[in-house]
């Protein structure tokens, strides 16, 4: 475990991959009319294949008109178009895992969790027919089940230093919510911080049904951080949740902390691995 005091909060943020096909020449400028698509919501199908979709936004740039407007999607070494566009702009577009299947011609057999099918847009213009530059990815993921959010898990972060084992609630009324058992995590300091200091607060971390990110604020795990520091004793050691992910088909959670205390703020922002080992 490393101190600092100066502050240093990292900004993460998740995007939707884009992919560059180079398919709009340099002669076509001014021609090739590229599409805007917004992020899809939710963020990805899950592998209940027959009930999943996502929406999106379409849009022209400004001042731009097409002829022709059609929604084409590559899956693998295959490629489609799913269906036409009549007019832009299009708010909350929906598609379906089967409907992206059908046009390819395949079983939902054929798709597996991790596989991804990447959605552009195809517009004609006089003679010019041009593929959007972005490309909208949507990956194929497990159902959500809330079980797997709950029990004991194993954390670890390697760049604060600590690891041990702790358990994770389910809200009753909220599945989407969760609360960690913060009294491990400030045991595990040692050198001081003991059941008599550890809070017990539980940390509470809400994750998004569209993407599976995570949010959460700001929890005091000890009252005071004994002799972790030697002379040094600072109180009221808490983390504060900057970024976070949970992953549906194994329960596992990946958390970034930032570290504080009364006194001020450690700097850097810490990474932490919650992985589920029971029940």
């Amino acid at each position: 475990m490393k101190k600092y005091f100066l502050v240093i909060i990292a900004a993460l943020f998740v995007t939707i991959s884009c992919e560059d096909t180079n398919e709009n020449l340099v002669q076509q400028r001014g021609v090739a009319v590229n599409v805007s698509m917004s992020d899809a919501i939710p963020a990805f199908f899950t592998d209940d294949l027959a009930n999943t979709f996502v929406e999106f936004d379409l849009e022209l740039p400004e001042g731009a008109t097409v002829d022709k407007a059609d929604l084409e999607v590559v899956f693998e070494d295959k490629k489609a178009i799913v269906k036409a566009i009549p007019s832009f702009p299009v708010a909350g577009m929906r598609v379906t895992a089967m409907e992206l299947i059908s046009a390819l011609g395949i079983s939902p057999s054929n798709v597996a969790v991790g596989d991804v099918f990447y959605i552009y847009v195809l517009t004609t213009k006089g003679e010019t027919t041009t593929r959007s530059t972005a490309a909208m990815s949507i990956n194929v993921t497990c159902t959500y089940n809330s079980a797997l959010a709950a029990g004991t898990f194993a954390f670890q972060s390697a760049s604060w230093g600590i690891s041990g084992t702790t358990t994770i609630e389910v809200d009753t009324a909220d599945p989407f919510k969760i609360f960690i058992d913060t009294a491990p995590m400030a045991i595990a300091h040692g050198s001081g911080i003991d059941a008599t200091v550890a809070t017990g607060n539980k940390m509470e971390i809400n994750i998004n049904p569209n993407t599976f990110n995570t949010s959460g604020g700001n929890t005091v795990i000890a009252t005071h951080t004994g002799t972790v520091w030697g002379a040094t004793r600072y109180d009221n050691l808490a983390f504060r949740h900057i970024f976070g992910t949970f992953n549906s088909c194994n329960g596992q959670f990946e958390l970034t902390f930032t570290v504080n205390v009364t006194q001020g703020n450690f700097s850097g922002s810490h990474p932490f691995t919650f992985r589920r080992i029971s029940d």
